[in-house]
């Protein structure tokens, strides 16, 4: 009886985790990805650098990569001489997709270059909407992020962007 209670209980524990862990968008206001976009504008203007953007979702694979890339320290140190790197959660943050289609279709994940007036240099889309890079790994994708960090910084150095490289090919496993 005793044993048939504990089972009980942690099925019931259970089950009330589950139920809270399938709501979308618990934990942020419904204007999160608009105050992060303003807090990062404000400290690129301060700062004088561009608006790396980049969206994407917690179950991605690829949006996974990203953001492990995108925290690695050689990475940080790099791109955060030139960016201000933005993390939108387009399926969790209630106005996401809405804020990020700002800069460029949403994708899991994509990225986009701006100014902090909001104009886009580059994106991750190689023909208008199609061909999403997102996380590069082929020949032809890393050399549009490579193409795109040079248009938006052209001081970014060779070294620079062979250290990126080297951190891209890493987190994927190459």
């Amino acid at each position: 009886m005793v044993e048939g209670l504990k089972w009980m209980g942690v099925l019931l524990m259970l089950a009330v985790n589950l139920a809270g862990a399938e709501e979308a968008g618990v934990g942020y206001p419904p204007n999160a990805a608009e105050e992060l976009v303003a807090a990062a504008t404000k400290q690129a203007v301060a700062e004088s650098k561009l608006l790396f953007l980049k969206s994407g979702w917690p179950e991605c694979g690829y949006c996974r990569m990203m953001d492990r890339y995108h925290h690695t320290p050689e990475v940080e140190t790099i791109l955060g001489a030139y960016y201000v790197v933005v993390s939108i959660n387009i399926n969790d943050m209630p106005d996401g997709k809405d804020v990020f289609s700002r800069f460029a279709k949403p994708g899991g994940p994509s990225w986009a270059i701006a100014k902090p007036d909001g104009d886009v240099i580059a994106t991750s889309f190689t023909n208008g909407d199609k061909g999403n890079t997102g996380f590069p790994v082929k020949p032809n994708e890393l050399a549009h992020y490579f193409g795109a960090l040079e248009k938006a910084t052209p001081s970014i150095s060779q070294n620079e962007l062979d250290i990126l490289s080297a951190q891209l090919r890493k987190i994927y496993g190459r």
